[in-house]
């Protein structure tokens, strides 16, 4: 049987490939032509910026409908400021990723093929299999349409298509752990599969985190605890969703997704406390005695900072090395 379903997946992984084979050239009288590269600063990292495209502007507007109808007042998503370009490629730059494109709001079929070919990086089985599928899903659904920042191995590209830098960093970090791995098609094909998705997810966490803290970009750290937490969550319930019925599995995925954000405010209030107590240079309390025990009042901490210390055994649920994700066994 387990034979069975190599051959069915090779079989279907065929078609694939001949779509790839087969990518037309873009028409003269389209914007699928590259545009010319920007650098930022003395930056050796190339950034891409795209044209209006017909198709992806009409898959667009279908998309942003929602956005558009209830939440005018509301910005478009896909703006990507000049801030969030420089940071990123600060970011790159520090972890010696130059070899990345960074393509915004950018949709180039042809240029993708291009660089799927010729990325020696990841090996030719993964580049002509995933990476087909991965091209083929380019195609069909532009991440520059549905605003999705993401960082593709087959191509060695990281799509930038909305302004939040959380995301962008991600996708970096993301980069960044495929380029020290030997064998990063390999690498990404285990992180994404079941309870390895939520090492990887763990691990992308606490990357974006500690930069953020190393660079002091609170902001960058205030969206991490907003935005990856929840995603750390929905990933440490996914292995059960195989144990139960479609209905449950959405319930458990929303349990894990809310418990993630809690735990993800509850640590951004840590944090906050620490940042205002040092800011205000409170001393810190010692089992020595020191000057401060004979003043008539006593320094006291805020009340936020006093909450959010209980919260040190549960964010334990993200840092913790030894933690192992929950094994679920249907009774």
């Amino acid at each position: 049987m387990f034979a069975y379903r190599w051959i069915v997946g090779i079989a279907l992984l065929v078609p694939l490939g001949l779509v790839g084979c087969a990518t037309p050239s873009p028409p003269a009288n389209t914007a699928l032509v590259a545009t010319t590269p920007r650098t930022y600063g003395t930056s050796q990292i190339v950034v891409k910026h795209g044209t209006p495209n017909p198709r992806v502007d009409r898959l667009t507007r279908i998309v942003d409908w929602p956005r558009r109808t209830f939440r005018k007042d509301s910005p478009d998503p896909r703006e990507v400021s000049a801030d969030t370009i420089e940071r990123l490629v600060r970011y790159l730059e520090q972890n010696q990723l130059t070899d990345v494109t960074v393509y915004v709001n950018h949709y180039d079929p042809q240029e993708m093929w291009y660089r799927l070919m010729h990325n020696e990086r990841v090996g030719a089985g993964w580049r002509y299999t995933a990476g087909r599928a991965s091209l083929l899903s380019y195609r069909l659904l532009p991440p520059a349409a549905f605003a999705r920042t993401e960082y593709d191995p087959y191509t060695n590209s990281l799509y930038l298509n909305s302004n939040a830098l959380v995301h962008a960093v991600s996708a970096a970090a993301v980069a960044k752990e495929l380029h020290e791995s030997d064998r990063p098609g390999t690498t990404y094909a285990v992180t994404r599969a079941p309870g390895f998705a939520f090492l990887h997810a763990r691990r992308n966490f606490r990357e974006v985190v500690e930069y953020a803290k190393t660079a002091d970009q609170w902001d960058l750290e205030q969206q991490a605890y907003r935005e990856l937490c929840p995603r750390v969550g929905s990933e440490s319930v996914h292995i059960g969703t195989f144990f139960v019925a479609w209905w449950g599995g959405l319930a458990l995925k929303a349990a894990g997704t809310a418990g993630g954000y809690a735990v993800g405010r509850g640590l951004e209030a840590q944090r906050l406390a620490e940042r205002e107590a040092q800011a205000a240079s409170l001393p810190i309390a010692t089992d020595s005695p020191s000057t401060i025990d004979s003043l008539p009042v006593q320094p006291v901490l805020p009340v936020a900072y006093e909450s959010a210390v209980t919260l040190q055994s549960v964010g334990e649920y993200f840092s913790h090395e030894e933690w192992e994700p929950p094994v679920f066994v249907r009774e």
